[in-house]
């Protein structure tokens, strides 16, 4: 099987277990919700199945569900010949069963172990939430039947689902992306909030539909949607600036806060205030100033908290280039209060050290507030996986 993955505009030709997919990430209009980032993916598979179309014969999602996944935030993909759709809004079983309706499918059916296992690793792939799947017993007590009416010739359930306390009110099934679970499934109260996969006919030839035309001018600010889905959200939410840079993505906050605050805003999210380890990583976040904050500075990783003049990052990194302001030393009365590092624009974003600021009476940032300029990594490629436009 062979996928390929667009990701606005970007196809991935990814090998995985003889497959590859494509994606497109969108912001979701509704931030109220919890979500990650729209991706849509395709596959070619093999077909073995007599009376089927010819072996080699590519199926796909149809174009209404392109449109859909193009107003939200979820992952539209492809496996044999069905399309599926993960949705990470959060939603009790019937709910989610009943948006599946309305968009033409129904909660998935996953009715073999290769389409379990491919599920699985495009779901976590991306960064996805447990997810309601369409087995249930809510008719009678452990006869667990699918939405869509297939027989259940396949189950993959956890270990020790059976609960002793809610196991008789547990009528709903879930396959979980929580460490220990490793995609298994578990039956779950059906009033639970979880994020849910959707299925749909896939079709075949002039039928399978095309992402959105993405955007291709080339801003500088690099494929953004190589980034964390979750940190895509949190941008959409706050009007963040982000970009993508060789394998780091760049995030520019807007609020202005103390030192040791704005790099806890950058670990709640999953990375640290940036690191710049090279003269052309730094000449990149210069240009990334040039275009979004000019005048401003902003918080780097860079600090000598520990040892006055041994100045550290706060991810551990080594510290193998510096960008120093000329005389950064002596420009302020006591330096030796002056622990953290900010990268100034409008001074060729060179790096001074200046005080770290504080918390105020009422528990309010004071004194030295700057925006934070954290660093992420971006999210790990799909084992074989290559941009090819």
């Amino acid at each position: 099987m062979e996928m390929t993955l667009f990701i606005h505009g970007l196809a991935l030709l990814a090998i995985l277990n003889g497959s590859s997919a494509s994606t497109s990430a969108i912001p979701s209009p509704d931030a109220t919700e919890m979500m990650s980032s729209s991706v849509t993916i395709e596959t070619t598979p093999v077909i073995n199945t007599a009376g089927t179309p010819p072996p080699g014969t590519q199926y796909g999602c149809p174009q209404k569900h392109f449109d859909l996944a193009a107003a939200e935030i979820g992952v539209l993909f492809t496996v044999e010949d069905t399309c599926f759709e993960m949705i990470p809004t959060f939603h009790s079983w019937a709910i989610a069963e009943a948006d599946c309706k309305q968009r033409g499918g129904h909660l998935a059916t996953i009715d073999t172990e290769e389409k379990q296992t491919l599920i699985y690793q495009i779901i976590t792939s991306f960064d996805g939430p447990t997810v309601w799947i369409g087995l249930h017993d809510r008719d009678s007590e452990e006869q667990f039947k699918w939405v869509s009416g297939d027989p259940v010739t396949y189950t993959n359930w956890f270990p020790h689902r059976k609960s002793l306390s809610l196991h008789n009110i547990e009528d709903c099934v879930v396959l979980v992306t929580r460490p220990g679970y490793n995609g298994t499934w578990d039956d779950s109260v059906c009033t639970a909030q979880h994020g849910y996969i959707c299925e749909f006919d896939a079709v075949s030839g002039s039928e399978i539909g095309t992402t959105m035309t993405p955007n291709t001018t080339d801003n500088g600010d690099g494929d953004s949607h190589m980034c964390p889905l979750h940190l895509l959200v949190l941008a959409q939410q706050y009007g963040t600036d982000v970009a993508q840079h060789g394998n780091s993505c760049y995030e520019l906050l807007k609020s202005r806060a103390t030192y040791p605050h704005a790099e806890q805003l950058c670990q709640e999210a999953g990375g640290h205030l940036a690191s710049i380890n090279n003269a052309e990583e730094q000449a990149y976040i210069q240009n990334f100033m040039m275009r979004h904050n000019q005048t401003r500075p902003v918080w780097i990783g860079l600090n000598d908290h520990n040892t006055e003049g041994t100045f550290e990052w706060t991810n551990g990194e080594p510290l193998t280039y510096t960008n120093w302001l000329d005389g950064h030393e002596d420009n302020s009365a006591g330096h030796n209060e002056e622990d953290c590092v900010a990268l100034v624009p409008n001074k060729n974003g060179t790096w001074d050290d200046i005080r770290c600021g504080f918390q105020g009476i009422l528990g309010n940032d004071a004194g030295e507030v700057h925006a934070g300029f954290c660093e992420y990594d971006t999210v790990p490629k799909i084992p074989g996986a290559m941009i090819v436009g």
